[in-house]
């Protein structure tokens, strides 16, 4: 888009995935880049939600690994043999 001898392009991320039962597309807006006679500059454009999403994504993965440690823990302990006395003490 030109206004004014001033050119302003958009800068968006694109992803494409697909997953068993179709595809989908994410369009994000990055940011701009504005050309004039003078020269050209990017300017990024602030996304509130770009950090929660990173927060969400930590916390979910820490769960994710605490579950396993836990599970695996629980798997180790239901296959040693039960103890009726302390160890040292039989």
């Amino acid at each position: 888009m030109t206004v004014g001898g001033r050119t302003v392009i958009t800068v968006t991320r694109v992803r494409a995935s697909r997953n068993g039962k179709g595809r989908s597309v994410d369009a994000a807006p990055m940011g701009y880049i504005e050309v004039t006679a003078e020269g050209s500059q990017y300017h990024s454009i602030d996304d509130s939600q770009r950090t929660s999403r990173g927060v969400r994504a930590a916390a979910t993965a820490a769960t994710a690994v605490v579950g396993l440690l836990a599970g695996a823990r629980a798997l180790r302990a239901s296959r040693r043999p039960a103890r009726l006395l302390p160890p040292g003490r039989r």
